[in-house]
């Protein structure tokens, strides 16, 4: 428990994963997470325990990369998306009042599969706090033009969305052969997909979507004004499905975690790059802790953060 002994009812916790045993099982089944990242244990319990000890009254739960993209576009994929969901449903269940969770979705090269489980999801269950997405699938970032229906569609459902970085396929894949890309890449790999977003103008067209990025939106709040001042080149502005009014705009529209991202240059890059009395008002009301891949609390902090 936190030091008061009581939980804070208004401190949600919106980035903390579950392991179940059929994502364990696929993991081991295909040679372990594909990032280089060992597979921890998890237990209810412990994860309750953490939760106390971060004063967290409300968590959201998600399976963490590559989630049911591990199967690619697969009929397998699809399968386990949906048990996926209905086992981190179990989970929330033995605990009811304190975990959500964020639904996975098959691998997105696989768009009717997505576009079903998405149906499922909203008019079907319809227990989700909101759906896990990952960074890229296969050689397509999140705003490839491929993807446009699973935003609309999640458009019309009006969406909380979970920006999780995934693999990069770079090489070496690990810095000094022995960094996994949670480390470093990962950050990159959620900038990539947020200005894919933008620029391809998925931001704008989905305007009833929500869309949380994780650890603090990666590299975006260092780098994101070049993305929005590169568009002046004709060049490149020409080939951009938004102005870059509309995308200083559509940069506005980003939720952030700050899971892993509490030090104090991170900090001020994102106070510096975002509306400051949004980040401010919300910083004691939210919390992301990525447990059970890392074991200590991060800071207290989202970005408007929504269950």
């Amino acid at each position: 428990m936190p030091p008061s002994g009581k939980l804070d009812r208004s401190l949600i916790d919106t980035h903390i994963h579950v392991l179940t045993p059929s994502y364990v099982k696929a993991l081991d089944e295909n040679g372990g997470g594909p990032s280089g990242w060992a597979t921890p244990s998890w237990t209810l319990e412990e994860c309750v325990r953490f939760t106390d000890t971060v004063g967290a009254s409300f968590s959201v739960l998600s399976i963490t990369a590559p989630g049911p993209g591990l199967l690619g576009p697969t009929e397998a994929g699809r399968k386990l998306a949906r048990t996926l969901n209905e086992e981190v449903w179990e989970v929330c269940c033995q605990r009811k009042g304190r975990f959500g969770y964020f639904a996975s979705l098959p691998d997105f090269n696989d768009v009717e599969g997505t576009l079903e489980e998405i149906r499922h999801i909203f008019e079907t269950e319809k227990n989700a706090n909101g759906v896990v997405v990952m960074t890229s699938y296969g050689d397509r970032l999140l705003g490839d033009e491929k993807f446009k229906p699973i935003w609309k569609a999640l458009d019309n459902y009006k969406a909380l969305v979970f920006v999780h970085p995934g693999q990069l396929k770079i090489v070496p894949e690990k810095i000094g052969g022995f960094i996994p890309q949670p480390v470093l890449d990962f950050p990159l790999a959620t900038t990539r997909a947020a200005v894919s977003l933008i620029v391809s103008g998925i931001i704008t067209m989905c305007s009833n979507v929500d869309i949380v990025l994780s650890h603090a939106g990666g590299t975006l709040p260092f780098v994101g004004q070049r993305a929005i001042t590169c568009l002046a080149e004709p060049s490149l502005g020409s080939q951009s499905q938004v102005s870059i009014d509309q995308t200083k705009h559509a940069v506005s529209r980003f939720y952030y975690d700050l899971a892993l991202s509490t030090s104090a240059p991170q900090l001020k890059a994102l106070l510096a790059f975002t509306t400051r009395s949004e980040v401010i008002s919300h910083m004691r009301r939210h919390r992301a802790s990525t447990p059970p891949f890392c074991s200590t609390p991060s800071s207290p902090g989202a970005k408007k953060g929504r269950v």
